[in-house]
């Protein structure tokens, strides 16, 4: 079982939803994107960023997977040792962004579809355990699946692919702050 100091997991997923909101700000059809994280009433529902459309309005959980495993890691148990349900099976979001930090990739998933498709075949994923640590202490062990990121992108209608994700953010950062 791999174990994460909880420090660096939390600034990473808070980095992740920055690049994440900034991408989705540069898509013509969203009009504003607002950060939930920090809302209780948001995270219950496992709902990061709550995304303004032409269409409507969307809820959208974010990832940060600092893997290059060639997985998605869709977490089932959140906390093993309280048998808390994981938020891929909890997460009200209509889309997750499932952002790979190593390269630079983000992957917009279709919520119920993906989870559906996934859990229909749950039996033939692996199962892995990882923990968090806090103060060098073992905090907490959360399970999930490691799912191959092709087989989503192959078989669940509506996924995208965006590349350059950081590069885009760096560019972008570099453009508000020169004059």
């Amino acid at each position: 079982m791999n174990v994460y100091g909880f420090k660096k997991s939390l600034l990473q997923s808070r980095l992740a939803t920055s690049f994440v909101g900034i991408q989705l700000l540069s898509r013509p059809d969203i009009q504003d994107v607002l950060n939930r994280e920090d809302d209780p009433a948001f995270r219950k529902r496992g709902i990061d960023l709550e995304v303004k459309t032409k269409a409507g309005l969307l809820g959208v959980e974010v990832k940060g997977d600092t893997y290059d495993s060639g997985n998605f890691f869709f977490e089932t148990i959140s906390v093993k040792q309280r048998d808390v349900k994981g938020c891929f099976l909890t997460s009200e979001a209509d889309i997750w962004c499932y952002y790979l930090f190593p390269l630079d990739e983000l992957y917009w998933l279709p919520m119920p579809q993906t989870r559906d498709y996934v859990m229909e075949r749950a039996g033939k994923y692996r199962s892995v355990s990882v923990g968090t640590s806090k103060g060098g202490k073992v905090g907490y062990t959360s399970e999930g699946m490691l799912v191959p990121i092709k087989e989503i992108v192959d078989n669940v209608p509506g996924v995208e692919r965006f590349t350059g994700v950081k590069k885009g953010v760096d560019s972008l950062c570099a453009g508000l702050c020169s004059r």
